[in-house]
Order: structure tokens, then sequence, then C-alpha cells
């Protein structure tokens, strides 16, 4: 019912799409376990790539918004190859002003890809500067994007393991140290829950 409407004219529509596409995905999920469904799945993905690069920034940031909640569906390894490096971009890029949003988007996507390709993303691969993604995050200049990191790590170390969080749970310790009072805080209340 939604397809023919992502390409309406009217960008408010298409937001109305995108902003919907969560809650189809999730619902596909519940009602179509043990469903194969290959056709349908290339024209669900081949949707989702069309509205992140709608031509309207709304649009795209109301698709981007929804990665997470359509991941489950799309698939753990497209949404790796397809969707953290749309999101990356988008957070990294200081002229995007919903990069704070989209920096807790980008954690959420732990958890449909798995443990493996969670801790691969975050922690294992390196950038040219040899920092892995989640300590990139940490060290962004906005406070405010650091915080809304610091805020889904939990759910990103639940994911992972414990035991194989602590590279996550060295930059929290490190964290507990920042020069800003709100990152210091947020650290700290972070080891309660990993306890």
């Amino acid at each position: 019912e939604l397809l023919p409407h992502k390409d309406d004219l009217v960008r408010r529509v298409r937001v109305a799409v995108a902003e919907s596409l969560g809650n189809v995905a999730k619902a596909i999920k519940e009602q179509d376990k043990e469903k194969e469904w290959p056709l349908e799945l290339k024209t669900a993905q081949d949707v989702f790539l069309d509205m992140v690069n709608d031509q309207e920034s709304e649009v795209r940031f109301a698709s981007s918004a929804m990665c997470a909640a359509v991941a489950t569906v799309l698939g753990a390894e497209w949404s790796r190859q397809n969707l953290v490096p749309l999101l990356i971009g988008l957070v990294m890029d200081e002229s995007v002003g919903t990069r704070v949003d989209l920096a807790g988007t980008l954690l959420e996507l732990a958890e449909p890809m798995g443990p493996g390709l969670a801790l691969d993303v975050f922690v294992t691969e390196l950038n040219e500067a040899g920092d892995c993604l989640i300590k990139q995050l940490l060290a962004d200049a906005s406070t405010n994007l650091r915080l809304a990191v610091i805020n889904k790590l939990a759910g990103l170390i639940d994911v992972v393991g414990i035991d194989k969080a602590q590279p996550i749970v060295a930059l929290i310790r490190e964290l507990c140290d920042d020069k800003n009072w709100r990152v210091r805080w947020a650290a700290m209340m972070l080891f309660p829950s990993l306890a």
C-alpha cells in the first residue's frame, strides 16, 4: 500500500511513507517468519535505498531514522554493506543538522546486525587514523553527539557481549575523566548496567 507513494510529488507524503517503514518492516517480520521472499526483499531494499537518497533532506532523514527498524527485515549483511556507510557519512558530516539523532540510530543497527557484524563495524574495523568507529564517535567535537552515543553503548555491549566489549568499556573508563561534566556523568552512569 505504501510503495506507490514513495515517489509522490508531495514531500510530506514521502516523509509519511518513510516514517511508516519501520512499523511495516516489523509487521512483515512478525507475519512471515518462515516465508522466503527474495523478490519482495530485493524490492524492499531498493525502495529503502531510494528513500534514503531522496532529493529532499526531510525525507532522507525520516528514512535514515528508520534504518535500525528496517534492518531487521532487510538483512544483516545488506544493512552492513548499505546502511552503515550511509549513516556513518551522515553522522560524520558536521553540516547535517540531524547527525546527533542519527548517531543513536547508527548504534541501534548493532542489534539487527548481530554480534559478529556489530563488533566488526564498531570495534574491529579502523579508519585511516587507526581508530575504531566507536572511538571516533566518542571523540566528536559535539558534546550532544557524544552523549547520544554514550546513551546507546549499553545496547551495543548487550549485543556484542561484555567479554568482547572490553575495548568499549576501556573507552567508557576514559570518558569518566572527560573535561565535560555531562560526558563524565553519562559515562559513570553506564557502569551499573554493565555489572
